[in-house]
């Protein structure tokens, strides 16, 4: 059918693509959040910025009901969109679209009994009711508009086409945030208002410009009309994959967005706003990681179903292995620039401790890493290990409050990590060469191990030079001896990584191999 592309052939050609795209909107999106945050700071205050982010963490709390039925969609259809079956692609999305709206209503009947404890909630955060009630509803509104008329932009990720949705829906918000940032600058008294208004407007503007992209590239698809209980039972694995998602969906909530509410519990709004701020520059950094993977999941879904198991081995052990690379650096870079950055964009009343700045690295490399595993599994439609999420989950909560009681945010942050390492480092990696690409442990183990020392040759390279340098260890205010010192640690790591490990010696010659096609075929 001329409206599916070949997923055959210059699968690699259109990643790049989705992540050029991807990155594009990543960092004009990234500028404006940070400059909005630093005017939301200045202009109106830390309470209503730390209001903010507890009522997206209480957003995402019902967000649960959405169960991970987008992505069980998104692994039912990829099989039929590599055989060109228009009729199940639509029938699928009819299931979609049926599910969603329970979801919505749910979400909305939850979010008005939310809402009466609202004064309980928000009672020692000093601020107008108001604040809280308008701000809820104008994010809940944001979710709805989601699940009720976004749904299709199901067919344009699945089919590589992420880049449409960047552009379709990324713009607009990308404007939306830029006059907000004026309306609050130049009219601070009614700057919260006008922001709330904008954040509706430019709700709406995405949703209808990413609808009718979506009609544009696929003209004349009309979802099924046909009874979703018949379309249920044809499609089972649709029902089954929503219901295995729907703890992965609960175990990542908790594991993300509990922080937040714990810090608040235990601390203040004021604290959740300081500890906001470093999250903003984690969450930068992942998105800036899904950016660079965008249309990955595509890609290797259609492999999962096209290619042989050595093949896929071969696949994961390259995907890995760059992730694990990312990870490194990102986390890396963190540790040591989130300081001096926060000083100078803030102001150093909002810096954490040197312990607190190393545990949200420590988040960030694990959140990075989860994604070379969690992207084979959901690919492969592997999500039967429905204990695990729930355990993470609530060994993470279990964890932070008990740590959180005795060590502040510290212990909030530690509990975290200790459920990452049990189950990011250890278990999803098992579970995947178990279940999954039927691969040695073992071998993956050794692999993962190898990594790991070649992290820790470069980090004492590092440490080596600042010794011989007569540098501070704990430097954070000289900018120069920053900026050598990551140079140095990224350059021992690259090159020690690239002797020492095949599968990311192999992901720069696939990048080339793809250019050079690229250029012979013009």
């Amino acid at each position: 059918m001329s409206n599916i592309p070949e997923l055959g052939a210059g699968k690699t050609r259109r990643s790049l693509r989705n992540a050029i795209v991807g990155l594009i909107f990543f960092f004009a999106m990234m500028a404006l959040q940070f400059v909005s945050r630093k005017v939301f700071i200045d202009y109106l205050g830390a309470d209503i910025l730390g209001m903010n982010s507890m009522t997206v963490s209480l957003l995402e709390f019902l967000n649960i009901a959405e169960l991970g039925i987008g992505a069980a969609v998104g692994i039912s259809i990829y099989r039929p969109l590599a055989v060109g079956n228009q009729t199940a692609i639509l029938e699928i999305l009819a299931i979609h679209r049926n599910l969603y709206r329970k979801v919505a209503l749910i979400i909305t009947l939850s979010a008005v009994i939310l809402s009466l404890f609202f004064p309980l909630i928000y009672a020692k955060s000093g601020l107008p009711l108001w604040y809280a009630y308008s701000t809820f509803g104008v994010m809940l509104f944001s979710a709805l508009a989601g699940y009720v008329w976004n749904y299709r932009q199901v067919l344009l990720s699945a089919s590589q086409q992420e880049y449409k949705v960047q552009i379709a829906y990324r713009l607009p918000k990308c404007v939306q945030v830029l006059l907000q940032i004026i309306c609050i600058v130049k009219f601070p008294q009614y700057g919260y208002q006008l922001w709330l208004i904008l954040e509706v407007a430019g709700t709406m503007v995405a949703t209808l410009l990413l609808n009718r992209m979506v009609s544009r590239t696929f003209p004349g698809w009309e979802v099924s009309a046909e009874d979703t209980r018949t379309l249920r039972r044809r499609y089972p694995e649709v029902v089954g994959q929503v219901k295995r998602l729907m703890f992965h969906k609960i175990g990542g909530f908790l594991v993300r967005q509990m922080s937040p509410l714990v810090v608040y519990a235990y601390l203040s709004l004021e604290v959740v706003a300081v500890y906001g701020n470093y999250i903003l520059i984690v969450t930068g950094v992942n998105r800036l990681i899904e950016a660079l993977f965008r249309g990955q999941e595509a890609f290797i879904g259609h492999i999962s179903h096209t290619a042989d198991l050595s093949s896929q081995r071969g696949l994961f052990r390259e995907y890995f292995a760059v992730r694990f690379y990312l990870a490194t650096v990102c986390s890396y870079i963190f540790i040591e620039c989130a300081a001096p950055f926060i000083k100078v964009w803030v102001g150093e009343a909002y810096l954490l401790s040197e312990t607190a700045t190393t545990l949200i690295g420590l988040i960030l490399f694990f959140n990075i890493l989860r994604g070379a595993v969690e992207t084979f599994l959901l690919a492969k439609g592997q999500t039967g290990d429905i204990w695990a999420p729930i355990a993470e989950g609530g060994i993470a909560l279990a964890a932070s409050l008990l740590l959180g009681y005795w060590y502040g945010l510290d212990g909030v942050l530690g509990g975290v990590v200790i459920s990452q390492v049990l189950f990011v480092g250890i278990w999803k990696p098992i579970y995947l060469l178990h279940k999954g690409l039927d691969g040695s442990v073992l071998r993956f183990y050794m692999t993962f191990t190898k990594q790991l020392l070649v992290l820790i040759f470069a980090l004492s390279v590092e440490a080596g030079w600042k010794i011989l340098e007569n540098r501070p260890m704990d430097e954070i205010d000289n900018f120069s001896n920053i900026c050598q010192g990551c140079v140095i640690f990224i350059v021992v790591f690259t090159c020690a990584l690239l002797l020492a490990d095949s599968g990311f010696r192999r992901f720069p010659s696939r990048i080339l191999n793809t250019f050079r096609l690229k250029k012979e075929n013009k």
